[in-house]
């Protein structure tokens, strides 16, 4: 990104560009660099108190179509939970990085899930 920015001051400095496009310009780069840097995996762990257990690394770009196949177990505890995993789609989207939610029930269902 130093090599990039360094070209468009150089423009600057050329007089091809103005400052005002050369600080547009800088900002969209690092508005890019900082997406490219967001979060690239979603992380859903699901352990039941019956024993059932689900561990998901969904890549960030297939997440919306990996919805689907969630267990259907996974899924159910989900929604008791209220838990929107489009919404934590796009949280990951926006760049949030971290753990998001961690629960464990009084049956002893645990779920956590996280952005890597």
């Amino acid at each position: 990104m130093r090599e990039e920015i360094m070209t468009i001051l150089k423009l600057v400095e050329e007089g091809k560009i103005t400052a005002e496009e050369g600080d547009r310009l800088i900002t969209a780069l690092e508005s890019k660099h900082e997406k490219r840097e967001a979060g690239k995996y979603i992380r859903l762990m699901v352990n039941s108190h019956e024993g059932k257990k689900v561990n998901l690394r969904i890549p960030l770009g297939l997440a919306s179509v990996m919805l689907r196949y969630i267990p259907k177990d996974a899924r159910m505890t989900l929604d008791e939970h209220k838990i929107d995993v489009e919404e934590l789609i796009l949280l990951a989207r926006e760049g949030k990085i971290g753990e998001i939610l961690d629960v464990e029930t009084e049956e002893g269902d645990k779920v956590k899930i996280w952005i890597e």
